[in-house]
């Protein structure tokens, strides 16, 4: 049509803007006319539709061959937020397809707590890494649920991958698991001598080497707040070649925990190089002045 119209304009250029206007119109009214033999369903057209009947379309879309259309369907389930949603869209785990897996896992939060936990603890057992990685993600909801908690410490200790651990790491402290307090100050405080939970191998301890695994351990202990990890807080706010992501997210633990222990480590970087980091623990320092 584009094409059209530009022949149209050379045409028109010499009889005037407004013929060439009028005629535009005309035949832009004509082909809109027309239409599409089959338009596809707008958004507002699919809210008109009773969640039942999107569930049923749905649910019929995820026997298709194409992966696309099952992908789709589960997200689409996934944005209803319902019940009887999610445990459509968790047949989705099952799919030969990762994307579909995936999308599944943040498709089922609405499930009942045993539904879910059975669901999640099936995610978190695939065979591929990235389904793990979104499951351990999705895990950090089921607030309350000590059974998903220990299946997490159990692969924080096994999971050869660091994407996996350290959503694990994010998903415990989200959890306020008391319970994996010991296990996260040993991913924090990895020395070359670490004896514990990554000595199995020197992958396991290049995960906890990783830089992102470390540093949502900080977080994961401050989110917790328990004054056991204040010690290794301390030492790695202290440590001159401990990342900065991490130092910063232990000074950050060690004003969410609010032990007056802290206050000397704090007050010596506030001078540091890293002005993230000095900004940190001026804020961490005035937030344990303030409970005290």
């Amino acid at each position: 049509m584009n094409l059209i119209i530009e022949k149209l304009s050379r045409h028109f250029a010499k009889t005037g803007v407004c013929v060439l206007l009028i005629f535009v119109i005309i035949f832009s009214c004509v082909v809109a006319g027309k239409g599409e033999p089959n338009p596809p369903q707008t958004s507002t057209q699919t809210s008109t539709l009773a969640p039942e009947s999107i569930i049923a379309r749905e649910r019929a879309r995820l026997m298709s061959d194409d992966e696309e259309a099952r992908f789709d369907a589960v997200i689409r389930l996934g944005a209803l937020g319902r019940r009887d949603a999610a445990q459509v869209a968790a047949a989705g785990l099952d799919d030969k397809s990762v994307r579909v897996r995936a999308a599944a896992v943040n498709a089922i939060g609405r499930l009942s707590q045993v539904d879910l936990t059975v669901n999640l603890l099936k995610a978190l057992a695939d065979k591929n890494e990235f389904v793990r990685e979104q499951a351990a993600f999705a895990a950090g909801n089921a607030q309350g649920n000590q059974i998903i908690a220990n299946r997490l410490m159990e692969i924080l200790r096994t999971d050869n991958s660091a994407a996996v651990c350290g959503a694990v790491v994010f998903a415990l402290g989200n959890l306020r698991s008391e319970t994996a307090v010991p296990d996260l100050i040993e991913v924090l405080n990895y020395t070359q001598q670490s004896r514990g939970l990554f000595r199995r191998s020197s992958r396991r301890r290049r995960i906890q080497e990783n830089e992102f695994v470390r540093r949502e351990a900080a977080v994961a202990l401050g989110l917790i707040g328990d004054r056991r990890a204040v010690p290794v807080l301390i030492a790695q706010l202290n440590g001159e070649r401990t990342p900065d992501d991490v130092r910063r997210e232990a000074a950050r633990a060690l004003g969410l925990i609010g032990d007056v222990s802290a206050k000397p480590a704090l007050q010596a970087v506030l001078t540091a190089r890293d002005v993230y980091l000095a900004e940190i623990a001026f804020d961490a320092l005035r937030r344990i002045e303030g409970g005290s």
